[in-house]
């Protein structure tokens, strides 16, 4: 389904965008957003392992997930299993981006909302 209905809401964002800035919130490898979009216009957002580790699972639309893991025949496994393929996911997207060139920020246990929010907004040019 990606491959096949991506392009189309891409090409309608970028073209949503020309008279304000449009923000998607997704994991897409940077080769593919290289070949589509001007490499400025892209900023990917990371955060530390262990920042993940700690805070993935206390996300609004994934807070349903804390109750799953007690139903299963080793839970802390089953936990610690998830967030480390959250863990591996993210590292291999800032590898990627890294490669590509694409900008970058890490949040780490002393960022902010705000400090992370100036430093994409200067990365636009807003």
């Amino acid at each position: 389904m990606f491959d096949e209905s991506v392009e189309f809401i891409i090409l309608d964002l970028l073209q949503m965008g020309k008279e304000k800035p449009i923000v998607v919130d997704t994991f897409m490898e940077p080769a593919y957003l290289r070949e589509i979009v001007n490499p400025n216009r892209v900023v990917y957002m990371f955060a530390e392992d262990d920042l993940i580790r700690a805070e993935y699972l206390d996300r609004d639309h994934l807070r349903g997930m804390e109750g799953l893991f007690p139903s299963l025949s080793d839970p802390q496994r089953a936990r610690d299993e998830t967030l480390n393929t959250v863990v591996r996911a993210s590292n291999h997207y800032l590898q990627q981006a890294e490669q590509y060139q694409l900008k970058w920020f890490m949040r780490t246990s002393q960022s902010n909302k705000d400090q992370m929010l100036l430093e994409v907004e200067k990365h636009f040019g807003f």
